[in-house]
């Protein structure tokens, strides 16, 4: 639903993906940093499978509950699951920067498939804004929560230095984890950091 997007991933003259993508990630730098309990992030992550991550990406196409280790540091987990971006379709990852500093908005939006079914859409969206720090709101269009049920919510874990892959620190809010409690067409989640929550709308 952006009204001038930049295509993250490849699209022809007419809109449609030039590939099919499944498992795929893309660096983007942000405009302005986005906040994650406390913490700034200025580059992101995002993959095919509805996550932004940071700093570095992943492939994982399996849904957890939170939180979960392979999503890396940090995640915004707008709707986890196996998704697939087809060929010829005009889906794709797509992203917009509105308004000056310093009240400036970054949207990110999925627009895709499932990897079992191309006939399952998943259209949603992902807006931080530079004058709430540590908000997200993820927008539904079109979920289709009969193929999959996917894992919404965000996590920050904090990894020592050195060859330790354990988490010093876990926080993480889960709002739903195949389809409990259910995230529909037309819902819109915003997370609250004072909470630790997402309220639904």
């Amino acid at each position: 639903m952006l009204t001038s997007p930049t295509a993250i991933t490849s699209v022809d003259a007419s809109g449609l993906s030039t590939q099919n993508y499944d498992d795929y990630y893309f660096p983007v730098n942000l405009p302005f940093p986005i906040q994650i309990y406390g913490v700034n992030q200025t580059t992101v992550q995002m993959s095919v499978n509805g996550y932004l991550v940071g700093p570095q990406g992943t492939t994982a196409y399996r849904n957890t509950q939170l939180p979960a280790s392979a999503l890396r540091a940090w995640s915004f987990i707008g709707y986890w699951t196996d998704l697939y971006i087809y060929q010829g379709t005009p889906q794709g990852l797509y992203y917009q920067v509105s308004g000056t500093a310093p009240t400036r908005t970054i949207i990110f939006e999925w627009y895709t498939s499932h990897i079992s079914n191309n006939t399952a859409y998943y259209h949603f969206t992902m807006e931080f804004d530079e004058t709430a720090p540590g908000v997200v709101t993820y927008t539904y269009y079109n979920l289709d929560d009969a193929v999959a049920r996917g894992t919404v919510g965000l996590q920050f874990l904090s990894v020592p230095q050195g060859n330790s892959t354990n988490s010093t620190q876990v926080m993480y809010s889960q709002y739903s984890y195949r389809g409990s409690p259910s995230v529909s067409t037309g819902q819109r989640l915003t997370y609250d950091p004072t909470m630790n929550l997402f309220v639904s709308s």
